[in-house]
């Protein structure tokens, strides 16, 4: 491509983009959550932006890989609970509600920056039977008459209970009539309790509701715990810093949800993790080093044992090696979600 078609792609994408802010809407829905039942949704509906990446696989031993990957990054608020390993479906609406067309693909390589969440797939064009058979229909833009284009600011806040931020606030702005869920985020060394919507306590960790005045506040309330939330297993290779970028070496990776059971026992959903950049399977069994999190205490395993609800551990304890000492605590990809 020379320097002349490539400025006037880039032009034409730029025009693309606008018609498509002006006369459309993308949506966002997040599906097959593992331990979800089948065809349920962890969200739908939700308005996003997208753009549409290139990215060079220079992998030269695959020869059968295609060397040019095409993928949609979606731009979203920070509260969105979107995993590693979610079905996405991301549909453009037109003015009249018609969906004109629609992606598919698994969520990965999610990230934050400039105080929005992105994550981007690998996308497959749905055909009109599979977006009329398989995508929900989203709904129409507000009309003039229900939302008269006003904006709608919601506050989210953070803070335990002595009113001590512990997490920085949200920012989230829709158009007034429109729906809206907003859900407590996990918090390293803390427990979710309550939150408060307008003054107004609540006792469940999510709420939904309409926008129809400017401005609402929402808090949630969490009480500081002493015992391990998570656990994060090492691993050597490419891995993902939290600005996004990439390195190279040693690092404790993905967070794994843990119910402590006391006395350096405890219990996990799964007992092996997929790495998504070196996609080398990390095994957890005797012997393993782990690191325990929100408490950053180093422990290796004594026992494993399987059953119904995933495996009980038995730990013990240790001083970590110099090399365990310097290696990077990774934060970017999240509390581990399938």
């Amino acid at each position: 491509m020379t320097r002349t078609q490539h400025s006037r792609l880039k032009r034409l994408e730029g025009l693309q983009r606008r018609v498509q802010d002006r006369f459309s809407i993308t949506f966002l829905d997040i599906g097959g959550r593992l331990g979800a039942p089948a065809g349920a949704y962890a969200l739908t509906n939700m308005v996003v932006r997208t753009t549409r990446r290139t990215i060079d696989n220079p992998n030269q031993a695959e020869r059968a890989t295609t060397p040019v990957l095409q993928v949609i990054e979606v731009h979203m608020p920070l509260d969105v609970d979107v995993r590693n390993g979610d079905t996405l479906t991301v549909k453009h609406v037109n003015s009249k509600g018609e969906i004109t067309d629609a992606f598919r693909g698994v969520a990965g390589a999610s990230y934050t920056n400039d105080g929005r969440k992105h994550v981007m797939f690998a996308y497959q064009a749905l055909g009109r039977e599979d977006i009329r058979d398989t995508v929900i229909p989203a709904p129409p833009p507000v009309s003039a008459e229900e939302g008269n284009g006003d904006l709608s600011e919601i506050t989210i806040e953070f803070v335990d209970l002595k009113n001590n931020q512990i997490h920085d606030p949200i920012i989230r702005k829709i158009r007034v009539g429109e729906m809206l869920t907003v859900e407590a985020l996990p918090v390293h060394g803390f427990e979710y309790k309550y939150m408060y919507l307008e003054g107004v306590q609540h006792p469940q960790s999510h709420v939904t509701f309409k926008a129809t005045q400017q401005a609402y506040s929402v808090v949630f309330i969490y009480d500081a715990i002493d015992t391990p939330l998570y656990i994060k297993q090492f691993a050597v290779g490419r891995f993902r810093r939290d600005d996004g970028s990439f390195d190279n070496g040693t690092h404790w990776y993905q967070s794994i949800p843990i119910k402590w059971v006391g006395d350096f026992e405890l219990v996990i959903p799964v007992k092996h993790l997929v790495h998504l950049e070196t996609r080398q399977t990390l095994h957890i069994t005797k012997g393993s080093r782990l690191l325990l999190i929100p408490n950053e205490c180093f422990a290796e395993v004594l026992d494993i044992m399987g059953f119904d609800d995933g495996f009980k551990i038995t730990l013990m304890k240790v001083e970590p090696t110099q090399e365990e000492l310097s290696a990077f605590i990774t934060n970017s990809y999240g509390v581990w979600g399938g």
